[in-house]
């Protein structure tokens, strides 16, 4: 493991807090819903039963890649397909739930403990930030905004603007391309082993796992990152100011 010149950090789960607030925000809004209209329901039930729903609705590659594009269409659409199988509510109940959870999921999201220490002291060191994400153009950029993370990267990837998705090596190839550097000068961060470690270990990048408190990877998961963290400060022992060296 040599010294980086620079290091692909991951945006979803990785910097800020985004599917991982998922869940929370579901149970919350479905508790919410049952109390406030009285409904014939299990909370729990109903909860159990969307993650299911979702779980198959973004499970089909084609479909994901379409309808991220419009998450709040998405989630109604879930949640519209889920309603009627537990013989409650109707189509204005369905987007109450669906926008409710819209709103709710907003608030949750938030930067992850140390993303922006961590991203400040490493500029400081000398080090080039690139960030590779897949997502809608405007929805990923927005949070860039929202968090004052755009100042720290000198490349920006987004898999809507450049045409290629994790786990397809080429938007890591792309991303070396935009750096100058060649896959021995750059490490990646991010939290999915599938997408974020996989494919850019297979072009002899140092990939390391970001797990932020949850445990490593399970007896199902075949791949092996370089490293684990679980939190991004972990990160800077490793690496020395560049401009001092």
């Amino acid at each position: 493991m040599g010294i980086p010149k620079a290091i692909l950090f991951d945006l979803d789960d990785t910097l800020i807090a985004f599917d991982s607030v998922s869940d929370p925000a579901w149970e919350k809004c479905c508790r919410d819903l049952v109390r406030e209209h009285s409904l014939p329901a299990d909370p729990s039930l109903l909860f159990d039963e969307l993650k299911k729903t979702r779980t198959w609705y973004w499970g089909d590659g084609a479909r994901h890649k379409r309808r991220r594009e419009n998450l709040t269409e998405a989630r109604r659409e879930i949640v519209l397909l889920t309603l009627p199988a537990l013989g409650i509510g109707g189509r204005d109940l369905a987007l109450e739930l669906a926008d409710r959870y819209s709103a709710y999921k907003e608030n949750l999201i938030r930067l992850l403990p140390h993303t922006y220490e961590t991203l400040s002291e490493l500029k400081k060191r000398g080090y080039r930030l690139g960030l590779v994400t897949n997502g809608a153009s405007e929805v990923q950029r927005e949070k860039l905004r929202r968090f004052g993370l755009e100042p720290f990267f000198d490349a920006v990837l987004i898999d809507t603007e450049v045409g290629f998705s994790k786990p397809d090596k080429r938007i890591f190839e792309h991303a070396m391309e935009l750096l100058g550097l060649a896959a021995g000068d750059v490490w990646m961060v991010g939290d999915n082993p599938v997408w974020d470690i996989e494919p850019p270990m297979a072009l002899g990048i140092y990939s390391v796992l970001f797990r932020g408190g949850r445990d490593g990877p399970t007896a199902e998961e075949a791949v092996h990152p370089d490293r684990i963290i679980g939190d991004l400060s972990e990160l800077l022992p490793e690496l020395p100011c560049r401009t001092c060296l």
